[in-house]
């Protein structure tokens, strides 16, 4: 809710035309958004970005996206990756032809989802967590799980970066 609270009428976030409506619109939010996350679940993204400068960070990163292709881990945080769609060569998913791309996803058993490429504009390799509570939990408890699994996650992928 931090995030919440810090909007203000010069935040980029918060339009100009509603700031006389802050309090109105934060107060919706507050209750709605739990309604939300008990029908339908609980998301979280927790996206993170290594940084490896020059010839040797470039020839890093490759490196790193061909260890994922040749060593994939079983598991990540504690769970077991149930498949990995490398896009190198295209991919199909949900009836969508996707074109080649240096991206990987890993999905794993409880739904989390990782997916790793190289920027395209950086000399980077990104990191996407995706995790979720399913629905019914108290948000408070599914917060909490999933913040803790995603940490989870990054921690397990640090790792295997040595």
């Amino acid at each position: 809710w931090d995030e919440i609270e810090n909007i203000n009428e010069d935040s980029k976030e918060f339009p100009e035309y509603w700031s006389d409506s802050r309090e109105i619109f934060i107060k919706a939010i507050k209750e709605t958004l739990p309604e939300i996350y008990e029908k339908y679940g609980f998301f979280m993204e927790a996206p993170f970005s290594i940084t490896l400068k020059g010839q040797s960070g470039a020839d890093r990163i490759k490196e790193i996206m061909a260890e994922f292709r040749t060593a994939k881990p079983e598991t990540l945080g504690g769970i077991k990756v149930s498949s990995v769609t490398d896009f190198k060569e295209g991919a199909v998913i949900e009836g969508l032809r996707l074109d080649s791309s240096d991206v990987l996803r890993f999905e794993l058993e409880d739904e989390s989802r990782v997916t790793v490429r190289p920027s395209g504009t950086e000399p980077k390799i990104k990191f996407y967590i995706s995790c979720c509570e399913k629905p019914g939990m108290p948000l408070a408890e599914a917060a909490e799980n999933v913040q803790s699994r995603c940490a989870s996650i990054r921690g397990d992928l640090e790792t295997l970066l040595g």
